[in-house]
Parts: C-alpha cells; sequence; structure tokens
C-alpha cells in the first residue's frame, strides 16, 4: 500500500485538483478494496476536440453472476472537479467480448450510466461505494458477453446455436444479444445528467460482429418467466441503490449523534463544575457578610468612643521646660510667616489689588524675611543645645 500511496502521490502532482486531500483519501480507499485497479494519467477528451489530463483508474472489478465470479474491465476517470463533479467509468471489453445492446446502464460505447452518479453527492458520495454498487449492479445485468459466430439461418443451426449459448449459461458466462451502433445513453438516464454525453473516452470500446439468435417457437412460452425475472432484478436493483443512500444518510447522522452525545458530555461536566464554583462563591460571599457586618460594628463603635473621648489636641501638647516653649513660639512664628509672605504675594499679583503697591510688597517681605531668618537661626540654636543635653 506504500508503493501504491507513493505512486498516487508522483501523479497527483502533476494534476490540478482542488481537493487534493479528498481525491487522495478516496482513491486509496477504493485501491484498498479493489486491488486490481492502477492508477495512471489519462486522457479525456471532449466533443469539441479538447482534452483533459485526467487520474486514470485502469483494471478489473469483480461481479458475482449465477454464482461465480468474473472480472469486469473497466477504467474510472477521475477530473480535476472531484468531489464536486462525479467520476466516469467506461467499460472497456477485450477482443473476445462486446457490450450488451440496450444495457440499462451500459451505452454502446461503454459509458456507465447509475443512479448513484445521477444522485452524485460531493458531500458524502465516494468511489468506494460507486465501485460497490455498479459491482452490484452488474452483477444483475452483466454488461458484457463473448462473442458468437453464426454460420447459417437453417433450423438446425439456430438450435446449434442456442445449445451454445446455453452452455455458456450454464458455465456463467452471459448471452450475448444484438445491439444498436449508436452511442446514445439508456432511455432511464437524461442526456444532461451530471455532465455524461459531454465527453468521450481517447479510446474507443472493442466491438465485434455479433449476429442474431433465432429462438425456437416453444421457448418463447418462458418470456413470461424472463420479464419476471427481469421485473425482479429491476426492483432488486432500485432496492440496492436505497439502501446505500440510506446507508449513507444513516452513516452522516450517526456520525452527527456522536458530535451532539460528546457535545452534551462536555456541556454537562461544565455544568457540574459551574455550580461546583457557584456553591464555592455563595460560601465565600456569606463569609465576606458576617466579616463586613462585624466590621461595620466596630467602625461604629470606634466612632462613639471619640465622640465620648474628644479632646482638643493643642491642650494635650504642652512643653515641659523654657527651651521647648521658646522652640514651640518660635516654630510657630516660623510657620506665620511663611503664610503671610504667601497672602502677600497673592495680594500684589491679585487683579483686585488696591491697598498693595510694589514698595509697601518690598518692604513688607524684606522685614518678614528678616525675622523668618532669625526665628530659623534661633530653631537651630535651640535644636542643637537639646541635642547635646540628651547625648
Amino acid at each position: 500500500m506504500t508503493t501504491v500511496s507513493h505512486q498516487l502521490e508522483i501523479l497527483l502532482n502533476q494534476l490540478n485538483f482542488r481537493d487534493r486531500g479528498r481525491i487522495k483519501y478516496d482513491v486509496q480507499t477504493l485501491l484498498g478494496h479493489v486491488k486490481t485497479l492502477v492508477p495512471k494519467i489519462g486522457t479525456l477528451i471532449q466533443n469539441n476536440g479538447t482534452s483533459h489530463r485526467v487520474l486514470d483508474l485502469e483494471g478489473t472489478v469483480p461481479i458475482i453472476y449465477s454464482g461465480t465470479q468474473y472480472n469486469i474491465p473497466v477504467e474510472v476517470y477521475v477530473t480535476e472537479q472531484y468531489p464536486s463533479a462525479p467520476p466516469q467509468i467506461y467499460v472497456r471489453p477485450t477482443a473476445n467480448m462486446v457490450i450488451k445492446a440496450n444495457h440499462p446502464h451500459v451505452d454502446t460505447q461503454g459509458l456507465v450510466y447509475l443512479p448513484y452518479l445521477h444522485n452524485w453527492n460531493p458531500s458524502t458520495s465516494t468511489l468506494k461505494d460507486l465501485v460497490s454498487v455498479m459491482c452490484g449492479v452488474f452483477g444483475n445485468h452483466p454488461p458484457l458477453f463473448s462473442k458468437v459466430n453464426s454460420s447459417s439461418s437453417n433450423s438446425s443451426s439456430a438450435h446449434a446455436q442456442f445449445a451454445t449459448a446455453k452452455a455458456r449459461v450454464v458455465q456463467g458466462t452471459p448471452i450475448p444479444t444484438p445491439y444498436p451502433h449508436n452511442s446514445s445513453p439508456p432511455s432511464s438516464y437524461s442526456s444532461s445528467t451530471s455532465g455524461y454525453g459531454n465527453y468521450h473516452s481517447r479510446a474507443a470500446p472493442v466491438q465485434g460482429v455479433v449476429t442474431s439468435m433465432h429462438i425456437p417457437d416453444h421457448l418463447k412460452e418462458q418470456n413470461k418467466d424472463k420479464l419476471v425475472q427481469e421485473v425482479t432484478n429491476k426492483f432488486q436493483e432500485e432496492i440496492l441503490m436505497m439502501q446505500t443512500r440510506i446507508k449513507g444518510d444513516i452513516e452522516q447522522e450517526l456520525k452527527v449523534q456522536k458530535e451532539l452525545n460528546n457535545s452534551l458530555d462536555t456541556a454537562n461536566k461544565k455544568l457540574v463544575e459551574l455550580r461546583a464554583m457557584k456553591d464555592k462563591c455563595s460560601m465565600e460571599i456569606s463569609g465576606l457578610k458576617s466579616k463586613e457586618k462585624s466590621l461595620d460594628g466596630w467602625i461604629s463603635s470606634r466612632e462613639k468612643e471619640a465622640v465620648r473621648n474628644e479632646e482638643n489636641l493643642d491642650s494635650r501638647l504642652v512643653p515641659y521646660d523654657e527651651l521647648s516653649v521658646q522652640l514651640v513660639g518660635l516654630q510657630s512664628e516660623f510657620l506665620a510667616i511663611d503664610d503671610a509672605l504667601y497672602y502677600l504675594e497673592r495680594a500684589l499679583v491679585s487683579q483686585n489689588n488696591r491697598s498693595v503697591d510694589l514698595d509697601i510688597f518690598l518692604r513688607a517681605t524684606r522685614e518678614l524675611a528678616r525675622r523668618q531668618f532669625l526665628c530659623k537661626s534661633h530653631i537651630r540654636k535651640i535644636q542643637g543645645h537639646i541635642g547635646a543635653h540628651f547625648r
């Protein structure tokens, strides 16, 4: 599988797929189930003559017909628009085979028409499911038959041909029937379905010469059973298509249900965590309210006590000796002079000043500054004396 994956990677590097990851996954899945298909670079030629390089899966697919397995040669063309556009499949008969005429799912050029392709969904449809559906349909309606050569039209020759055909049925080979030489799709499909009819393969399928087989009159009574069998096969085919579609829908719904269940589990876990956090926060809020109540009571008691014990702070500040009394006086005078200088300057620069002129301001400032200097000198002397006393 590693070699196939490496080969597929090399091929994809030569093409320009819009969704490279999807095409790589789908092709690898298909090749893992049908190992008789080989990827390569192919060419599709449009009706107007233009050609397109595509990914070509060439090989055989197995079908079960009358209890025996047969390998049908096919080519699966995957365009660069995949998965938006469905792939195109051609049946490729060998030299001793011919495509069945009026086949409900294969035209005379080998192009395959299937309800799965007709109802192609880019999101849910895959190459693996497409090939599985095609193998089931071909098991009910084989698209290829062995070539039969008729020598004469007399009764003995017709009986000989019928015996030969009957022997082929016993051996598991479908009976060949004549077919018209046109390439129109089966009547059950529209010519515009999914872009079919716009392309032909770069190599036409091998066509052989098949003559009509005369069926004796006594065998015509079997037409009723044959029609019943055809109707039965048609119903089986429709049921298979419906089963495949319903299977895809169920898988999609199960995937969505799984995602919803995972989301529900995650949401329940988060809900449990949030409830635990809510309980913890409620307990902390209750504790804070209790502490707030205690703090309010303490503040109220302190305020009441302060009112009862309200006193004049000046009465509590008492100098203990003469130097202290002198120091308090000098400090008070120093601060008072500071305030006087401030308001004197404010009065000078005020717009409503009518009593303080520049001469008065200068004389008062010099006098106050001199007194403040003396206060400062005395304060320093007293502080030095007190400091020396305490040392």
